[in-house]
Parts: structure tokens; C-alpha cells; sequence
């Protein structure tokens, strides 16, 4: 089974929710996951090793966090290092990466490759002017930047980014509305993305004869659910249950298990979270992924084909055990 997806753990190997996913099931789970990169990522790094000898027939795609912006980024590093504190700040990190973007002409999303693609070519951002020049029309890191830092963006672009999108444009005459219209198209452009790789990866496994799983965790999401607020990304979630996805989200699974304690919501996060999940966290995650894992796998793990089944037969489970 293969895990193609940014990893959010933070955790020594044997507390990580893939190796306790793997232990529940007595099946190997590897992991492609790159802490800090996006679903885009996931994606192209997906058609790499499922083309390869590490292929397998299902495949999970897990999308954490703000995955969804990331993907249309040219550089993340761009829209993140000034808010780093000095711990943080000493990696280096979201350099330039392979990214999709809309055409601002035609409306469709379209892949670009990495504007850094080797080691030497990471040098050029210490040069200002190639910075200036391969982000000024980065519409997802003007975003950001507009966002955090109250900068002006280039209003012809968002606009027509806006309309593509189906989003009206940002008032910039109405400052109580402006920081809102910023953040809800910045939202709608990475939730647009992730629409359309799901359906690239959907499709790419299908014409492969591979199942795809998308796995939904989002810090955000999770503390709305759990207070009992609408969710940011549930047009998205909405959307990936309308279009037949098999989805796993742990989102819904944190908002039922948090009802049935008496504690406030941070004294809740405390059992799972250390920023990322802990080793609580991780098993308590890999817990009940199990389920919908069993429920996808056909033939089932040997310990859950439930009463009937007979001791150490292994008939057509294992490579070359099969009879007849």
C-alpha cells in the first residue's frame, strides 16, 4: 500500500501512523510523503513510483492542512519565511518546486515545472531580481503576501483569476470586506487545484488498474468541527463525496470522539497534538483509518475476514499460495 502524501509527522520511526496502520494490518505501508509539500507533489511523485516496481493497487493521497494552496505556489518559501520564528527560520525550506497554476487565458489548469530544478539553480534566489521575476505574477503568493503583510495586489490578474474561479473580484474600495475577499478567493484558488489533481490522480490510477483512497485532516477544520462552526473546506469535502471519491475524513472522526468527553477543546488537543500529532496522535489516527482501510481491501487482512475464517490459510493473499 502505498501512502503518497505530505507527511505531517514529527515523530521518531515506530510512532509514526503508518508504521501503526501497518501493525493493525500486517501489511507493509510505505510512505512518500515530504513534510512540507503539497497535494501537487504527491501527486507527480504518484505517477512516479506507480509506474515503477514500487507500485501497488491502492493508494492513498492525503491532503493536510493548507495542501490545497501550496500546490498553485511556485515557491512556498516565498509566502513563509518572514513569519518563521528563529527555530523555523534556520531551515530552508519550500524552495522552488513543480507546481499547477490557471491560465489566466484560458481558464485551465496547467502544470509548470520547477524554476529551481537542480541544486546550483537554487542559488539563483539569492539574486533579487530573479525572485522579483519569477514571483511578481505568482497569484497565490501575491495572496499570501497580501494576507499577511496588507501589500497591494495586481488587481487585473486577481481579477481575472476571480472570474475564472467564479468568485467576485476583491473590493479594495471597502476595508471591512477587503482582508475577507483576500482570503476567501486565496481559498477557492487552492480548493480549485485540489479538485482538479484528486481527478488527475483518480484518473491516472484508474488507467493503471489502481484504487485511490483521499484522506482530509485539516488543523482548521478540525477545530470548527469541533466547536460546532461551519467548516472552511466542507464546499471541497462536499465535493469529493458528490463525485463517488472514497474519502476517509478524520475531521468528522475527531468532532464524534471529542462529544463523547467533558473537556474543553484545548484540554481535547492536549490527548493528540503537539503542534502535529503526537504518538497519541498518530496511533489514535491510524486506529480508525484501519477500518476504512479493511473495508477497501480486497482480499481482506487475514485478522478481519471475520468468524469463518480457517488457522494460517493464506489462499490467495500471499504470491504463490493459491490452490485448486
Amino acid at each position: 500500500m502505498e501512502i503518497p502524501s505530505p507527511s505531517a509527522t514529527r515523530s521518531v520511526s515506530g510512532e509514526t501512523w503508518q508504521e501503526d496502520l501497518a501493525a493493525h494490518l500486517g501489511e507493509p505501508v510505505r510512505n512518500f510523503g515530504m513534510g512540507g509539500f503539497g497535494v501537487n507533489q504527491a501527486y507527480r511523485r504518484m505517477r512516479r513510483v506507480e509506474t515503477s516496481d514500487l507500485g501497488t493497487e491502492y493508494a492513498i493521497l492525503y491532503i493536510w492542512g493548507d495542501d490545497h494552496c501550496r500546490s498553485v505556489m511556485r515557491s512556498r518559501h516565498a509566502a513563509t519565511h518572514r513569519v518563521w520564528d528563529d527555530q523555523n527560520g534556520r531551515m530552508f525550506h519550500g524552495n522552488f518546486w513543480a507546481n499547477v497554476e490557471i491560465d489566466l487565458t484560458s481558464g485551465e489548469f496547467v502544470e509548470r515545472p520547477s524554476l529551481c530544478p537542480s541544486p546550483e539553480a537554487l542559488y539563483r534566489m539569492c539574486e533579487a531580481k530573479f525572485m522579483i521575476d519569477a514571483l511578481r505574477d505568482d497569484l497565490m503568493v501575491m495572496l499570501y503576501a497580501m494576507e499577511r503583510f496588507d501589500v497591494q495586489g495586481d488587481p487585473k490578474l486577481l481579477g481575472q483569476l476571480a472570474e475564472h474561479l467564479d468568485e467576485p473580484p476583491i473590493d479594495e474600495s471597502n476595508s471591512d470586506t477587503r482582508m475577507e475577499d483576500i482570503k476567501r478567493l486565496k481559498l477557492a484558488y487552492g480548493f480549485a487545484a485540489s479538485r482538479y489533481l484528486v481527478n488527475e490522480a483518480r484518473t491516472f490510477l484508474s488507467e493503471h488498474d489502481k484504487q485511490l483512497l483521499v484522506c482530509l485532516l485539516c488543523p482548521t477544520a478540525t477545530d470548527q468541527a469541533l466547536r460546532g462552526q461551519p467548516r472552511y473546506d466542507q464546499a471541497f469535502a462536499n465535493h469529493l463525496q458528490d463525485e463517488g471519491y472514497r474519502v476517509f475524513d478524520m475531521n468528522e472522526i475527531h468532532a464524534r470522539d471529542y462529544a463523547a468527553f467533558d473537556l474543553s477543546i484545548d484540554e481535547y488537543r492536549r490527548r493528540y497534538w503537539i503542534g502535529h500529532y503526537s504518538p497519541a496522535g498518530n496511533h489514535f489516527f491510524a486506529y480508525h483509518l484501519k477500518s476504512a482501510i479493511v473495508d477497501w481491501l480486497e482480499p481482506k487482512p487475514r485478522t478481519y475476514r471475520g468468524e469463518d475464517m480457517t488457522t494460517t490459510d493464506f489462499d490467495g493473499y500471499l504470491p504463490d499460495t493459491a490452490t485448486g
